[in-house]
């Protein structure tokens, strides 16, 4: 089944291309319009200009995202090829909003598009050779995780897209789901509520074909 034409139109749009751009130049444009719109460019005193980048910022990486994953799954298609999700990668820690950390004057940050032996593949930002800013990170297994890092570590607000079909939205600090989340089941039902370290902790509801469970949680125990 072909990816959907609808977001797939906004998205070119919004990477100012034309419809059926070739993944090269989605890649180039990508690549220059995040410098553009990177929020560490923007005054940290200027509320306004801070919340129009961090706008754009994330528009453009969902947009390019979703664009890599359309010709990925169209070339699957045509050409009859087994996609090779790329892999896993060890992940770090680090809490804090990465839009809003001071950058020494004297480093930038970079593009990168880079792939590891064992299919482990990351494309995004650095900082002084870390991934710094937004990134999409693919595990060996095929798991991939979409959105902010800090330092060479998973931190902020992002996104896991699970190999079994679930799915988890949130933040995210020293490379796990910790803080308040979403996670979505592929069999059905859904977690809404706090995470620490992977595991249902704090306040949270578990809604599940078989059960419905609100209260409190205590790594992964449901309380009460």
């Amino acid at each position: 089944m072909p990816p959907k034409k609808i977001t797939t139109q906004s998205d070119y749009q919004t990477l100012q291309l034309k419809p059926g751009a070739s993944l090269d130049s989605i890649k180039k444009s990508y690549k220059t319009l995040v410098k553009i719109w990177h929020p560490d460019l923007f005054p940290s005193n200027q509320p306004k200009a801070q919340e129009k980048a961090n706008k754009m910022f994330r528009l453009i990486s969902e947009s390019y995202s979703r664009l890599v994953k359309y010709h990925e799954e169209s070339s699957q298609n045509d050409y009859s090829r087994v996609y090779q999700e790329p892999s896993s990668y060890e992940y770090h820690q680090e809490s804090t909003n990465w839009e809003n950390d001071e950058v020494p004057p004297t480093q930038t940050i970079e593009m990168v598009d880079q792939k590891w032996p064992d299919g482990t593949k990351y494309e995004g930002m650095t900082l002084g050779g870390k991934f710094h800013g937004r990134g999409i990170y693919t595990y060996p297994n095929g798991d991939v995780y979409t959105g902010e890092f800090r330092f060479g570590k998973i931190q902020g607000e992002g996104q896991f897209t699970f190999t079994n079909g679930d799915k988890y939205i949130g933040s995210v600090s020293e490379n796990t789901m910790h803080g308040k989340g979403k996670m979505t089941f592929a069999t059905g039902g859904h977690y809404v509520g706090y995470f620490s370290k992977n595991q249902y902790h704090g306040e949270g509801l578990l809604a599940t074909p078989e059960k419905i469970c609100h209260g409190s949680w205590n790594r992964g125990i449901f309380m009460d």
